[in-house]
């Protein structure tokens, strides 16, 4: 496995300082994931960044089958997409002996939970929707981590949570880092910090262990970044694991979206993202709304592990605002103030006799043949096919959002894209 950057954009407002010293770079930035064809003996795949990770939950994305995601996929273009994957649900004895015993009779890891074979796999130590660690984080230790599964409370070390990652045959892994929430006290924090980094010893050293296999055949190995609100506190956790760091291919800033304000999110961005190499690559989790993203992809974020589409689904809401610069300078001109800029509520009864698609000239299968009044009827009726249906289209939409964000980049007008959005949404 490979990142590389290939483009980044001439924005002349980019790298400028600002009161506290901090570099911004507004511009965004065009990156590539690339698995070569020797891996798990298929085509080459190409990922483009920046991107966000489909979200699943026990190996299956939340009302999709993955043949409906194939669909969705090919509608967007038929680029690879990031699929996450969190292992800690088969950290359970039981199920982690089953999968070991279903690749010793010659099957794949990735089979078994269902993983397309053309997925860039992102394997990741928690749900986006759940924290895995609250109500046992009290019990983690230098030597592991204390996690709930479905079995109950366990330890999961280091060597296990990376031995799981290779059950599934992971394009890239996310360490293992003890996560803490924004509000946490200082010294859980320092707790964080110092055990995060005798994890990820561990991990790299167990990584050493398993061979020295080529730099393009292993999955990338990414880097946690904990601590809370605090910049300081952040910076001081970044001094510590940066040995980590500078043996890993890129980081992954955790904790976000947890109580902190815009503010505090985007200094925690800016202070992490300036102190890491180019070249690694940057992930953040916790960051949903669109608006949050363009923002963070200003700061140079490369992937989103979020939650977002299953959320707003499971609300009753339809993901609906101008996706391409023209459009979004189209609706600016028009002067329209929107009660919500981003979503259709599928639950507002004004949509009972409303025959036109959820967005006009969405190519998802949704929109293409269903119209928001059934939705509606779906929904106040409480039919699962109602989700089934939304989700489709929201996870396409998100997608395409982020197609969209990438040619803005590519053609050296992000700038010009925040700065429409920006307008956009300020028309309540």
């Amino acid at each position: 496995m490979e990142f590389h950057i290939i483009h980044a954009s001439k924005h002349d407002g980019a790298n400028t300082n600002t009161a506290d010293g901090l570099k911004k770079n507004l511009a965004g930035r065009l990156g590539q994931v690339v698995r070569s064809q020797m891996e798990h003996a298929g085509r080459e795949q190409r990922l483009e960044t920046p991107c966000v990770m489909v979200h699943t939950t026990r190996g299956c994305s939340p009302h999709m089958t993955w043949d409906s995601l194939e669909r969705v996929k090919h509608a967007c273009g038929g680029q690879a997409w990031a699929v996450q994957a969190d292992v800690l649900h088969m950290s359970d004895a039981q199920q982690a002996e089953v999968l070991r015993l279903y690749i010793q009779e010659g099957r794949r890891g990735r089979s078994f939970m269902g993983y397309p074979e053309d997925a860039i796999l992102v394997a990741t130590p928690r749900d986006p929707c759940v924290y895995e660690y609250i109500g046992a984080v009290r019990n983690s230790t230098d030597d592991g981590a204390s996690i709930v599964t479905m079995g109950g409370a366990t330890m999961l070390r280091p060597e296990e949570y990376m031995t799981l990652a290779g059950y599934v045959e992971a394009d890239i892994i996310v360490g293992l880092g003890d996560e803490v929430v924004s509000d946490s006290k200082m010294s859980r924090v320092v707790t964080s910090s110092k055990r995060t980094v005798a994890w990820m010893d561990r991990i790299l050293q167990h990584r050493r262990v398993q061979g020295d296999e080529t730099l393009k055949k292993r999955p990338l190995l990414v880097c946690p970044i904990v601590g809370g609100r605090d910049v300081k506190s952040r910076r001081d956790a970044l001094e510590h694991i940066r040995p980590c760091i500078a043996a890993s291919d890129g980081v992954y800033i955790s904790g976000l979206g947890t109580g902190e304000s815009f503010h505090e999110r985007q200094d925690i961005l800016r202070s992490i993202i300036d102190a890491v190499p180019a070249e690694k690559i940057r992930i953040a989790s916790g960051i949903s709304y669109p608006g949050d993203m363009l923002q963070a992809i200003a700061c140079g974020v490369d992937m989103f592990d979020t939650s977002y589409v299953h959320m707003v689904t499971r609300a009753g809401y339809a993901l609906h605002f101008p996706l391409s610069l023209h459009d979004l300078i189209q609706k600016n001109a028009e002067q329209q103030r929107r009660d919500d800029k981003t979503k259709l509520n599928i639950w507002s009864p004004e949509l009972k006799r409303d025959a036109s698609p959820l967005v006009e000239h969405c190519p998802c299968d949704t929109c293409q043949r269903h119209t928001r009044s059934y939705l509606h009827h779906l929904f106040v009726t409480h039919e699962m096919t109602g989700q089934v249906l939304l989700e489709h289209h929201n996870t396409l939409y998100i997608q395409e959002f982020l197609r969209h964000v990438r040619d803005a980049i590519r053609h050296d007008v992000f700038s010009d894209y925040l700065d429409a959005w920006k307008e956009y949404m300020m028309m309540a």
